[in-house]
């Protein structure tokens, strides 16, 4: 499924009633999901409009029952079905998702996160990582069926209260658009995003957020932005556009931290602790 507020949904409405989450790319072929849902014993296959004809044809392969998650038809089940009187009580070690990998060097294989897992990667996050809390707004342009958009920005939006706004499809406009729109604190992305960032143009009238912020000290903790993979081609050339840009961006102010266990550490960068 995409980045659309139906992800979420699927995702702890699964977890809630003590099943497993195996999130797959939208962009399958149905061969691919085939071998997913045979290799994991999926039956439930919850896909998006926009996937429904690869989904469904899987689905009817493996046996598994296909739902496409329209809007209105979709919302309309909800409000149908008895709602569950409690969370399904699981324990640390139980199985929660599944990721599958890409599959570039054989078949794919399936990463299995216990509850466990899905607990302390976020707390890692929110109280390490980005310290991020209610007041925090979290891009959401990293797919959430991906172990960094799901632990660093789903999880970590949910568990610290903070939000997460949602772009179901990367491209550079769009995401300057919803940064300022939505006032965004914290930016995840891959290097390949922060790229395509330093060529757009910005929008009309565009102003970043930590640009607007009232006060040196609310604007101190503002921006933070985290990638994952090698950021050391990056950060060169994402700091230089500061004296190039009006207004500046990103603020001068920002923290930076890398996702990744052995991240490529820019020289000139401030990492926030735990990265």
């Amino acid at each position: 499924m995409p980045n659309t507020v139906h992800f979420p949904v699927a995702y702890y409405g699964i977890l809630r009633a003590g099943a497993v989450v195996v999130p797959m790319n939208p962009l399958l072929k149905s061969r691919e999901i085939d071998f997913t849902l045979r290799d994991c014993g999926a039956r439930p296959a919850l896909a998006a409009p926009t996937a429904a004809a690869e989904a469904v044809s899987a689905a009817a392969e493996t046996g598994a029952d296909g739902l496409i998650t329209e809007p209105v038809a979709f919302e309309a089940l909800l409000d149908d079905a008895e709602p569950l009187p409690a969370v399904i009580e699981r324990g640390d070690d139980d199985l929660a998702v599944i990721l599958y990998t890409s599959g570039t060097t054989g078949t794919p294989k399936g990463a299995q996160l216990t509850h466990r897992n899905l607990l302390s990667n976020t707390a890692t996050t929110v109280e390490t990582l980005f310290h991020v809390g209610p007041g925090d707004i979290l891009f959401g342009g990293l797919p959430l069926f991906h172990a960094f958009g799901q632990t660093c920005a789903l999880n970590t939006a949910v568990s610290a209260a903070a939000t997460l706004t949602l772009l179901p499809r990367f491209d550079a406009t769009s995401a300057l658009e919803t940064i300022a729109r939505d006032g965004v604190t914290v930016f995840l992305g891959v290097p390949t995003m922060y790229t395509a960032l330093l060529h757009a143009e910005l929008p009309d009238g565009f102003d970043a957020p930590g640009c607007a912020w009232p006060s040196p000290e609310a604007r101190r903790f503002l921006w933070r932005y985290c990638t994952a993979s090698s950021s050391a081609s990056t950060c060169p050339s994402w700091r230089a556009t500061d004296s190039r840009r009006r207004p500046r961006w990103p603020p001068s102010t920002r923290r930076t931290a890398a996702a990744s266990p052995a991240p490529s550490v820019c020289p000139s960068a401030t990492s926030s602790s735990g990265s």
